[in-house]
């Protein structure tokens, strides 16, 4: 195990995919950061009026909504999600997410099993552009 305990401030931080760069990842559990390979944990934000690119994964991932409203559109069809909301995105099905409102989106995604984050580690704003 390289660590056990990551802060917030201490994550590895970059620009989501969205247009604009109108968000922002922070990667909290990972295998370079803990050695997690079964999963991987970040906090992202989307700033109010910003939206991803639709996009697929070669893996499953779930989003736990902290604060804000936003649209998860999960292979056309559109959600509205919010604090205590939880989506989930099966592999290969495509999917994006967008801000609606004045405060930001801010939500939890655990990728499982990890190794997806890594795109975001190499490509920043750029990733996910299936």
């Amino acid at each position: 195990m390289k660590r056990a305990v990551v802060h917030l401030a201490e994550a590895a931080t970059g620009p989501l995919p969205v247009p604009g760069a109108g968000g922002t990842y922070h990667i909290l559990i990972d295998e370079p950061t803990t050695g997690a390979r079964a999963f991987s944990l970040l906090v992202n934000e989307i700033r109010p009026g910003f939206a991803g690119r639709e996009h697929s994964h070669d893996v499953e991932h779930g989003m736990y909504f902290i604060r804000g409203r936003g649209r998860f559109t999960l292979d056309g069809k559109a959600y509205p999600v919010g604090p205590g909301t939880a989506v989930f995105a099966p592999p290969h099905v495509p999917h994006s997410l967008a801000c609606e409102g004045d405060e930001a989106l801010q939500y939890v995604v655990i990728y499982a099993p990890g190794g997806t984050e890594q795109e975001l580690r190499a490509k920043g704003e750029a990733a996910y552009g299936r």
